[in-house]
């Protein structure tokens, strides 16, 4: 079995109720990078928290489909200004982006939290850039860039607790935090 496979036999194992810390040391042998297996392990939501956070965690999920709503208005506006190429594709990768996003919140992939931090900074840092041709406009997609990426970065912190922001924790030993 290869290391992917390995990984969702792991992550499959963990969601059905077996013991963390057993499901890593029964595929350790497995895999290549023990870190790629703690991690997989580690972006499974322990179901209680799961459940006591599901209601805050759609509200990201609608954010994100509101954003992606925000770029179909803005690559119209392209349409409209350079052309039905540059439009269409514009409005094909900022509707896209947003509902990836939205569908890996919907299911609870923890490793998708952290990447959306990221590009969310990066998006901001690039309006910032381009304040001043934006002007006043930059405003609201900051705000929103900003309820995203910290909204993302709570959850992450509640649902999975043993997830760090590059894969799984590890304490002082070096062991995996399961």
């Amino acid at each position: 079995m290869g290391n992917r496979a390995v990984l969702k036999q792991a992550i499959r194992e963990v969601k059905e109720g077996q013991d963390r810390q057993k499901v890593f040391q029964a595929h350790l042998p497995e895999v290549s990078n023990p870190k790629h297996l703690a991690t997989a392990i580690a972006g499974v939501p322990n179901p209680e928290l799961k459940a006591r956070y599901a209601s805050i965690n759609y509200v990201l999920v609608a954010l994100l489909i509101v954003a992606a709503l925000l770029k179909l208005a803005g690559g119209l506006f392209y349409f409209m200004q350079y052309g039905a190429f540059i439009g269409i594709a514009a409005v094909f990768l900022g509707i896209l982006v947003p509902l990836v996003f939205a569908m890996g919140v919907a299911r609870f992939e923890g490793q998708i939290y952290s990447i959306l931090i990221i590009l969310c900074i990066a998006n901001a840092l690039n309006l910032l850039i381009k304040i001043n041709q934006s002007g006043l406009w930059a405003i609201p997609d900051l705000v929103l860039l900003a309820v995203i990426a910290g909204l993302s970065w709570w959850l992450k912190s509640k649902i999975f607790p043993s997830l760090g922001f590059l894969g799984a924790k590890q304490d002082a030993n070096g062991a995996f935090a399961l």
